[in-house]
């Protein structure tokens, strides 16, 4: 049995958790915004130039407007009329500083200040030939609005506070932060998928009736946040239909009408001949059959042979005639290839060469794919894939606001100075389009970008706080780039890239399986580097052979031509591929490189890359110096003397004890599944990198998330049941955070006596499993007993109930705020001495403390004062909060404050106990979920012979067709750890197995299967088969039968139909559709039918002219009765449902008359 005490693994974990979490991650992201990315788009703003000319007088005068540094605020708050109690001292007269409880508290946004620093110069020109002049200059620091401020970020005052320092400020010490608050709710950034940029895919299907294989390209220029270009290569093929002759490879470019063949662009980029064509694509490797497939592409081309001759077929066949009359079309199309073709290369006339040796590529690529020498790409493989989280998708929003704001701010000086108004800059500046662009992006979770087609939804999402472990399990969501309402399975699956980075269990059930996933335990996501430039220089002065405006030609028959990329930019080629790689790995272990700096080298396409973009997933490995040992055990002292987690993983990190790897670099590697025997490492020796570069995982139960990793032995365990308790485990009541009797959230569940479970996996104790838990050790038996806890339905000790066993406190707020007075409408709080019910108020309109209150009792009481234009007279209306149906509870709290506008905001907090009842939901930590089914009392339950009776009896046959054999394994370990008092490791894929437990069990005399005999509670006789009995760990799930069943007799009905409203908090009734009068038809009984659904429910009289079948007005006092149609008397009198009678009138609005025959 393995002991969690002084367990290397386990401190291991924890540091590499808590030091580098995905929640830390997410934080360091935005800090990284709000350091670096900031400044840097506001550093790719151009000058802000205004020409002001003057009437009488050739002066010219240039006002222009410089941004320079932006500066980001700690979140501070206007005081307001009546305000106390806020945190610390104002560092300005007028604003105070304000904590995240606060702002939840008084429904405000958690924000801060960003003001920018703007030079405004004036010049004065007199002449063309003069220079510009100087005449003022100034400087000023401009407010421009406010970044949402996540909580634990540099600009939180929550930053590098200690726990105790936390509790002391009103928060829960374990809170990880990662969070936004906006208008007082919690939101989330949940991380979303796209496609890697500036990287080659190749396709291989059937696109057309031509197009067999297609390469394409989103090339995005990194200084610039837009969407990129697509450039596209389709191999299309003749009549005969046969890829391997006649082949002609075409070109489609943004913004190009016309597809334009590959070898016409290339002749444009600078390529002379077809022979420097054919090298540049196939490298002197080509042979008769890949030279046939550019048959077609030069027999077709023959008479281009310039730039110039090239420039014209492309603009032939891209513009109109129509076009060519309103502009320049060969200046047009040269604009469109530099700036739209491939700008990652560059964007200058100089570059065009390059952009054509990137188009080469492709096309030997394109070629290689059809060829069968290299794979098509897997859009599913996380290699091709990139993650966005809080830093970029933050750079994204600000880059489209400041544009916006920039473009308002010109638009307001250009009419400024059409009115020759003095402008002062303060004016021009609009807070607004800053503050509210992100508080609604943050608020509706729509990332809206101009200019970009992917309008992404649910980015931002209201943070879980059901428990503490779905807090964590939200904080570390992805969301993948494909809807959940298409039927392709393929993108459902766990796919072989999700190992170590993605965890290959917890997804939701139904519509969004495999559709929203969560990380590894460990993984890392990238952020930005902008070293793409130090990094093509310092290759520029290593590489031994490099080439920018030729292509390369083999001098050596016996090394391969290497080329290399940076972030798919190609940078040029080199023969000394391992002399360059292993330089690149040892600089990135000493740190001179950064850490997650990607090294890829591709032996079998003969290909170097290096990335340094965003959004890149890593996991940690440890790096095997040698066959035998991968620790420097003198290094793991100076290690553990490390107190704090950060700095201890980066310690491990710089001595190259650890290295971050992502799924392209993994391809190449050796890995070692454990560190316990190294000895049976196979190194390939004929690869001389490889031997360098070996590694072995930490753990194996790190491929798992934050959920799936709480399940103890899940290897064991059916791996549906798996899934289902990552969902369920984040339902279970618990305490979600420390400081829930000073929060006012919607709705806290809480249970009254927590326990930590007796059995521990590795990882909850990382996410704060003994400080937090959610459920209790209970000592179950696994038997049929009197046939009540049959189909999942579970027997519970009555006794244990009454002792407190899962007693569960639930707080629900409700909150009310005195409006503005906007139109003669006063709001307040107060009581109403008018008032018809003034029982339980306190004298300012709101319960009184402890009292007992019911469904429709006012909570608090608010009069709506109404007063017309010079009317004296004042309306009253009642518009009392009250507490909904169904529902009762004792007022616990209550809470004033003003919200941001400086308006009282009142929070009543009530409180209700919920013992467990029949229909309530439990779990365990394996996926057995069943409701109770009986509660019996402690004399009727069967006893052990040391006169143990179980708190839940479960069914035996609940086992065997879930094949959850970790449940009983957990009642054994747990068994072991309650006679011997120490924790049991239940790690997945730990090294424990059963013949230890069973080892331990027949130490302190058990059966060595933990069977025990039993005595019926009924008549005292001892069971025949023995009995499992054990302790095992049992959560309560959020689902109550209090919350769900509703019914009633006679109620309100909606107007317009006659129906019962809808809904339990309306007090509406029950739905009787087609399936049960269906039901209630196959049984005879139709005359309850027609009681039911008529008689009692909607019953209407009507008159009918038996002649036309059609409804007739009739008078009931004059008993007067005529027909509109017949001059008839012969009128009756029937009775339908009057939704039946609604029916036949919207029939006949629409002219469709339905007749009614009378017998």
């Amino acid at each position: 049995m393995n002991i969690l005490k002084n367990n290397r693994v386990l401190q291991l974990l924890t540091t590499f958790f808590r030091g580098n979490s995905i929640i830390k991650q997410q934080i360091i992201s935005f800090n990284d915004f709000i350091r670096k990315e900031s400044q840097h788009i506001i550093d790719k703003i151009p000058n802000l130039v205004i020409q002001i000319s003057y009437k009488n007088s050739n002066k010219i005068v240039n006002r222009i407007l410089l941004l320079k540094q932006l500066y980001t605020e700690k979140p501070r708050i206007i005081k307001t009329r009546e305000l106390y109690n806020l945190v610390e001292p104002s560092y300005d007269e007028g604003e105070l500083n304000i904590s995240p409880n606060k702002s939840r508290l008084r429904n405000i946004t958690y924000s801060s200040k960003v003001r920018i620093q703007v030079f405004d110069e004036i010049t004065d020109k007199h002449d063309a030939n003069l220079k510009k002049k100087v005449v003022n200059k100034s400087k000023k620091f401009i407010y421009i609005g406010k970044f949402p401020c996540m909580i634990k970020s540099d600009t939180c005052y929550l930053n590098n506070f200690s726990e105790i320092s936390l509790a002391r400020n009103d928060e829960c010490p374990f809170d990880e932060g990662g969070y936004f608050i906006i208008n007082g709710n919690e939101k989330v950034l949940v991380a979303q998928e796209r496609l890697v940029k500036n990287k080659v895919y190749i396709f291989s299907k059937i696109f057309d009736k031509k197009t067999r294989v297609m390469a394409q390209c989103r090339s995005y220029d990194s200084s610039l946040y837009n969407q990129g270009y697509m450039v596209y290569l389709k191999l299309v093929t003749d009549k005969s239909n046969n890829p391997n002759q006649c082949s002609e490879i075409t070109v489609k470019i943004a913004s190009l009408r016309a597809e334009i063949p590959l070898v016409i662009l290339l002749k444009f980029l600078g390529f002379k001949n077809d022979k420097e064509i054919i090298n540049s694509i196939f490298k002197n490797n080509s042979n008769s059959k890949k030279l046939n497939m550019l048959y077609n592409s030069f027999l077709g081309v023959t008479k281009v042979q310039t730039i110039s001759h090239a420039l014209r077929y492309i603009v032939d066949r891209s513009f109109s005639k129509s076009n060519n009359k309103k502009l320049d079309p060969e200046k047009t199309a040269r604009e469109i290839i530099d700036k739209k073709l491939l700008p990652h290369m560059g964007t200058s006339i100089n570059s065009r060469f390059r952009k054509g040796l990137f188009i080469c590529y492709m096309a030997h690529r394109l070629i290689n794919t059809l060829n069968e020498i290299e794979q098509p790409d897997d859009k599913d493989s996380y290699k091709n894939k990139r993650v966005d989280i809080s830093g970029h998708l933050f750079s994204s929003l600000f880059n489209n606001l400041i544009k916006r704001s920039i473009k308002d701010v010109k638009n307001q000086l250009l009419k400024k100075v059409k009115k020759s108004d003095a402008t002062e800059l303060e004016e021009l500046f609009s807070s607004n389009i800053l503050t509210n662009g992100f508080r609604y992006s943050l608020a509706t979770g729509n990332w809206i970008i101009d200019g970009m087609l992917d309008y992404k939804t649910g980015v931002s999402q209201v943070l879980n706080r059901m428990s503490y472990l779905s807090m964590i399990s939200h904080l570390s969501r992805l969301n993948s780039s494909y809807t959940s309402n298409g039927k392709i399975l393929d993108i459902r699956r766990v796919h072989t890239s999700y190992w170590g980075i993605v965890c290959p269990v917890e997804t939701p059930e139904g519509q969004t399986c495999g559709i929203v996933k969560n990380f590894a335990f460990l993984a890392h996501v990238t952020n930005s580097h902008h070293i793409q430039k130090n990094i093509i220089q310092f290759l520029k002065k290593i590489m031994i052979k490099n080439s920018f405006t030729k292509p390369m030609i083999k001098t050596k028959k016996d090394k391969p031509d290497i080329s290399i990329f940076v972030n798919g930019s190609w940078i040029g080629n080199t023969f000394e591929y391992f002399s360059l790689m292993k330089y690149l790995i040892t600089l990135r272990r000493q740190e001179i490189i950064p850490f997650d700096v990607s090294i890829v080298f591709n032996e079998k396409n003969k290909r170097i890359f290096i990335w340094s973009d965003p959004g890149r997933i890593k996991r940690p490995l440890f790096v095997l110096k040698n066959s035998n040992s991968f620790f420097n055990h003198s290094i793991e002292k100076i290690a553990k003397k490390i107190k704090d987690n950060f700095h201890r993983w980066y310690f491990y990190i710089k001595n190259s004890i650890v290295e971050y790897l992502d799924t392209e670099e993994i391809e190449n590697i050796v890995i070692k599944l454990n560190y316990y025997n190294n000895t049976e490492l196979i190194v390939d020796q004929t690869q001389i990198y490889k031997k360098m570069i070996n590694f072995s995982e930490i753990h194996a139960s790190s491929i798992l998330g934050v959920s799936a990793s709480q399940v103890p032995f899940s290897q064991h365990n059916q791996s549906p049941r798996n899934t289902y308790q990552s969902s369920m485990g984040k339902q279970a009541i618990g305490i979600n955070y420390s400081n829930f009797q000073l929060r006012y959230d919607t709705q806290i569940n809480i249970l009254e006596s927590n326990q930590r479970p007796l059995v521990f996996t590795i990882q909850k104790l990382c996410l704060r499993g003994q400080e937090m838990p959610s459920g209790i050790n209970t000592i179950m038996a696994i038997l049929s007993y009197s046939g009540f806890n049959q189909e999942d339905s579970l027997i519970i000790n009555h006794s244990s109930v009454e002792r407190g066993l899962f007693r569960t406190i639930i707080y629900k707020t409700f909150a009310e705020r005195e409006n503005t007075n906007v139109n003669g409408i006063i709001e307040k709080i107060e009581l109403e001495s008018k008032s018809s019910n003034l029982f339980g108020l306190d004298i300012d309109g709101t319960r009184k403390i402890e009292t007992l209150v019911n469904g429709d009792d006012v909570l608090i009481s608010k009069t709506i004062k109404l007063t017309g234009k010079g009317d004296t007279k004042v309306n009253t209306i009642h518009s009392d909060l009250k507490l909904p149906l169904n529902s009762q509870g004792v007022v616990d709290s209550i809470m004033y404050s003003l919200d941001e506008g400086g308006y009282k905001i009142i929070k009543v907090r009530i409180r209700s106990i919920r013992e467990p009842v029949i229909g309530d939901k439990f779990s365990s930590l394996h996926g057995q979920k069943g409701i109770i089914g009986y509660s019996y009392r402690q004399s009727l339950l069967p006893t052990t012979a040391t006169s143990v009776t179980p708190d839940l009896i479960m069914n035996p046959h609940a086992i065997p067709s879930r094949m959850t054999i970790g449940h009983m394994i957990e009642m054994l370990m747990s068994k072991v750890s309650s006679h011997s008092g120490k924790l049991g490791d239940a790690t997945a894929f730990s090294e424990g197995n059963i013949g230890k437990i069973i080892g331990h069990l027949s130490k302190f005399g058990i059966h060595h299967f933990g069977l025990e005999k039993m005595i019926s509670g009924f008549n005292g006789d001892i069971l025949q088969k023995s009995i499992l009995v054990g302790p095992i760990y049992y959560q309560r799930l959020k689902h109550m039968v209090v919350d769900k069943f509703f019914s009633r007799s006679r109620g309100p009905y909606e107007i317009l139909t006659r129906q019962p409203v809808e809904g339990k908090t309306r007090e509406g009734g029950l739905r009787f559709g087609e399936m049960e009068r269906d039901c209630v038809l196959s049984h005879g009984s139709s005359l309850f039918l027609k009681e039911r659904l008529m008689d009692e429910s909607d019953k209407f009289r009507v008159h009918i002219c038996e002649k036309s079948g059609l409804f007739c007005p009739a008078n009931l006092k004059t008993q007067t009765f005529w027909s509109t149609i017949y001059h008839s008397k012969s009128i009756c009198q029937i009775f339908i449902p009057y939704a039946c009678k609604l029916l036949f009138q919207e029939l006949i609005a629409m002219c469709i008359a339905p007749r009614l025959v009378v017998k």
